[in-house]
């Protein structure tokens, strides 16, 4: 039986640098691998490309970021023509992937998924020294779609550079099979506010607390470090509904979290019940089954009820006896203070799954903002910081 065939696909203007480092990998990995070149590029790219790629393309200057009267839908006009294989994976030219796509068996399985039309992957961000990423706040996992179907007729693109593309059908978000993202180790700050002042003369957003980590809080880890894997085999009360038998373990969570921000916290799901636990179909069908927290603070006598706070999707269909891993956002859109966080199950206009059997409880201390920490709020109008 054929196994699906991947293309991937990266663009570039003037990175012919980069793209030395990164087609080698790509080239082992892809079954088609097509490079598109920014018409205003002036260096040797197109070159090193032919080295690699099955197919280079020179693009339009200026669609790929979109903004005035260059769509970003235009890019992907240009795309779709060259890619022949079943998914395309969208990777910068500043940017490589895990070991795990090496594993063509991994992919294999990765892209035979029936029901999934599109895969969002978390993207690890490279440290100087190229041993360790930040693993915190908005860095991580810092999920984006790059791995979908080949087919434009589900896609929709977003015209703004830092909107999320949509597509039609179920969603699966990955755990292992990352991206690592080189910009940090790969380019000098001066370079990365360069970037930052031309996104932000074409796009609503800069992204500029993500391109200048200097002067910001963050924690590191190994870069290659693996995420632990659940190890539990829950025991449910026999009178329980069997519809609402699942347990989650809390693999990964922080301890502390900036007032108004965000963290990753790793958990495992369980489906015990007699039913298969399915995320949402994009424009398609609504399951009703998310990941959900709500949040009580443990600051006294005035701690009042619960806050419910942001859902969050299933990683994929769990089959009745599966296990699977998710990475979810607590975000603290909270006072500061310590809160307690209930995690659960929701059938959505049905019942919290916590009705039927015990949830966990995250512990954590919200923070003010350091008064230190630089936050660019001016740089939408200058590049000078």
């Amino acid at each position: 039986m054929r196994h699906p065939r991947l293309t991937i696909f990266t663009k570039t203007l003037d990175g012919a640098a980069n793209l030395a480092r990164v087609l080698p990998q790509y080239r082992e990995v892809a079954d088609e691998l097509v490079v598109a070149i920014d018409s205003a590029t002036r260096d040797d790219s197109p070159d090193i490309a032919r080295k690699y790629a099955d197919r280079v393309f020179t693009f339009p200057h200026g669609c790929a970021i979109g903004g005035g009267d260059k769509p970003r839908s235009l890019f992907f006009e240009h795309l779709f023509p060259h890619c022949s294989g079943d998914w395309i994976l969208q990777l910068d030219h500043d940017e490589t992937l895990s070991p795990h796509w090496n594993d063509r068996t991994f992919v294999d399985a990765l892209l035979s998924d029936r029901f999934v039309t599109h895969v969002f992957l978390p993207r690890r961000w490279a440290l100087p020294g190229e041993h360790q990423y930040i693993a915190s706040r908005h860095w991580y996992p810092n999920f984006g779609m790059r791995l979908f179907r080949n087919l434009p007729s589900l896609l929709h693109i977003h015209e703004d550079l830092h909107g999320s593309n949509q597509m039609a059908g179920e969603a699966r978000h990955e755990v292992d099979a990352f991206i690592i993202h080189w910009l940090f180790a790969w380019t000098s700050r001066q370079e990365r506010l360069a970037r930052v002042a031309q996104y932000a003369k074409r796009s609503e957003y800069s992204a500029h607390e993500f391109y200048l980590y200097e002067n910001q809080p963050f924690t590191a880890l190994p870069l290659l470090e693996s995420h632990p894997d659940a190890n539990f085999k829950p025991a449910y009360p026999p009178s329980s509904d069997p519809r609402f038998r699942a347990a989650i373990q809390v693999l990964r969570a922080p301890e502390n979290i900036f007032a108004g921000e965000t963290e990753g916290a790793l958990i495992a799901i369980h489906n015990g019940s007699d039913r298969v636990l399915k995320p949402d179909s994009a424009m398609v069908q609504t399951f009703g089954f998310s990941i959900c927290q709500q949040w009580q603070s443990l600051n006294g006598a005035a701690a009042g009820k619960p806050l419910e706070a942001e859902r969050w999707p299933l990683p994929r269909r769990i089959h009745p006896g599966e296990t699977a891993r998710s990475w979810i956002r607590l975000q603290a859109a909270v006072p500061p203070g310590r809160y307690r966080i209930q995690l659960d199950l929701i059938d959505e206009g049905v019942a919290w799954f916590s009705s039927h059997v015990e949830m966990p409880v995250i512990s954590v201390e919200v923070l003010s903002r350091p008064a230190d920490i630089i936050w660019y709020p001016d740089l939408c109008r200058s590049a000078t910081v």
